[in-house]
């Protein structure tokens, strides 16, 4: 295939089907359907070196052809297509441009194996995150953003109210100026989740590229379809740019101390429950054996399903107990409480969801499945008592200033009964637990140990601007 006569991708039009263009492929995705089928056809988001960005959808037919053929990076000779206006009514557009093309079985890609430095490896069209609010829930276009992550929690799973099981991951990142919420679902979810775990230089910085931009209560939220992606410490210049700016006074009200592993310091039983308002909100370690599972009615809990808060159950009403909204469909949580103690002394423990998921492997929802009443207790909760632990209980609020002896568990592994030394239990038997159940208190424990043992849940079933920084976006 020759070179000659390459044409811009700024320069295509609807009309001609002799169209060149020399481009690298930056973007592969399929669509999915309303029931979660995926599309035979995929899609590609293709640059050339003009920095110009366009949509590429390649249809079922053709995509099966020449699938095997497409390299996610590298630059194609591609011919023979033709090119198509969006209809006003087409939305989630993934790059602001009004056209896309469109592979038919005439179309020819050859690849081309010298990298041509003039095509960069990827651009980005970023919007302030301060003006988000203008585009928000319009989503004509889908948005590019860079930003700092502040905060992130742990992947979430649930079953939606179809009773389709879903996960979800929320952070949120700032420049500066300005923080946002964002909310990443299911696969990609899953993909940050894992990048997360390496060793990446922190505080970590994410590019979203084609996100999803809405509003709800005046707050804004950034969310993934399927053209997005993202760039966890991308090699990029705005990367670089913004990594500058971490020690301007811009930053220094964000705390970044959750992307740091924490050192935590290692307890007894009885040294928990003598510590002082100092251990407010702290979290601590403590090795025990679980003794016994309350057989409680209360063994699981109804919540919201956007602010995790208790669902109040009135009759045939749900009302969340923190944002008032009406939640016709709640998640449903693990309240699991148990008796359990070291050689010091006892402890009485609630285990809310993610330390049982981890124990036994199940969801609230998959005992329902299984036909047993959210008010009978399942009895394969026994299975946990009688075994060693490492825990990592906070402590809250009530358990200093109100005397509160019930503590909460918010991570949990199992110890191997290999590792084991004598231990004597409050009744007098003798038990076999893990030797470091001795330590001091004075000593500490990393997590980056503890992340490395099996914490896992169970699975479940705009006119473009120029290249220079403006205060709307930047295209970089």
């Amino acid at each position: 295939m020759s070179q000659g006569n390459i044409n811009d991708v700024q320069d295509l039009r609807p009309g001609s089907f002799n169209w060149t263009i020399k481009v690298r492929i930056i973007r592969f995705w399929r669509g999915v359907s309303r029931i979660g089928e995926i599309f035979k056809s995929f899609n590609l988001l293709l640059l050339d070196d003009k920095n110009e960005r366009i949509h590429a959808f390649v249809p079922g037919p053709v995509a099966e052809k020449i699938e095997d053929d497409i390299k996610v990076g590298k630059i194609y000779i591609i011919s023979n297509f033709t090119v198509k206006d969006y209809k006003p009514e087409e939305k989630f557009r993934c790059v602001q441009i009004d056209k896309q093309i469109i592979f038919t079985s005439y179309t020819k890609l050859k690849q081309i194996h010298d990298n041509d430095t003039m095509i960069q490896e990827n651009v980005f069209d970023f919007f302030d995150l301060s003006d988000l609010k203008q585009i928000a829930n319009k989503n004509v276009y889908l948005t590019d953003v860079i930003g700092v992550m502040v905060k992130d929690s742990p992947l979430r799973r649930f079953k939606n109210c179809n009773g389709d099981e879903q996960c979800q991951l929320k952070f949120e990142i700032t420049d500066g100026r300005c923080s946002t919420y964002v909310t990443f679902w299911d696969s990609m979810a899953q993909e940050l989740e894992k990048q997360m775990k390496e060793d990446l230089e922190i505080p970590k910085i994410i590019i979203i590229a084609s996100a999803k931009v809405s509003s709800w209560e005046d707050k804004i939220e950034i969310s993934n379809v399927s053209a997005t992606n993202f760039y966890l410490n991308f090699n990029h210049h705005s990367v670089f740019q913004l990594r500058q700016m971490l020690s301007t006074p811009l930053f220094s009200k964000y705390d970044f101390s959750s992307q740091f592993a924490e050192k935590l310091q290692k307890l007894n039983a009885e040294e928990i429950k003598k510590l002082g308002v100092e251990y407010i909100e702290a979290k601590v370690i403590c090795d025990v054996k679980f003794q016994q599972v309350h057989e409680l009615n209360s063994w699981n809990r109804s919540v919201c399903t956007t602010c995790f808060n208790d669902v109040r159950i009135d009759g045939e009403y749900k009302t969340c107990v923190k944002c008032n909204r009406n939640v016709p469909h709640p998640d449903r949580k693990f309240n699991v409480v148990v008796d359990s103690f070291d050689n010091t002394g006892t402890l009485e423990l609630l285990l809310e969801d993610r330390p049982v998921r981890t124990l036994i492997r199940k969801t609230v929802f998959d005992f329902e499945d299984e036909g047993i009443k959210m008010n009978n207790f399942p009895h394969i909760l026994k299975q946990i008592e009688n075994k060693a632990y490492t825990l990592k209980i906070r402590i809250m609020n009530t358990n200093i200033k109100n005397n509160c002896q019930l503590y909460k568990v918010i991570d949990i592994y199992e110890i191997d009964s290999a590792f084991g030394s004598s231990t004597v239990d409050p009744n007098g038997e003798e038990q076999q637990m893990q030797e470091s159940m001795t330590e001091t208190s004075t000593s500490t424990f990393h997590l980056d140990g503890l992340s490395q043992m099996s914490f896992k849940s169970p699975p479940p079933r705009k006119k473009k601007s120029s290249a220079r920084v403006s205060k709307k976006k930047t295209k970089s």
